[in-house]
């Protein structure tokens, strides 16, 4: 199974079988590994504390976050 992430600026991430022949996505030089994919259920699909301060902590993440929030107020969006 394979995964694209597309960012803001339309930058797309495609997942790729690693050489340890697992589903990953490569991020701003960092690994990520597809876990799992899941069904939305109820509330299944919100985040958790934990993994919001993992993306929050990586930078490509953090500036996208930075830049959107800089747009709205300058009225871009």
């Amino acid at each position: 199974m394979y995964l694209e992430l597309k960012d803001k600026s339309g930058k797309v991430y495609r997942s790729f079988i690693n050489d340890r022949q697992k589903s990953v996505i490569v991020i701003n030089n960092t690994e990520y590994e597809v876990f799992k994919l899941i069904q939305s259920q109820d509330n299944s699909d919100a985040l958790s504390t934990a993994q919001i301060a993992e993306l929050d902590a990586d930078p490509e993440i953090s500036e996208m976050i930075q830049q959107s929030k800089r747009d709205i107020v300058q009225g871009k969006l």
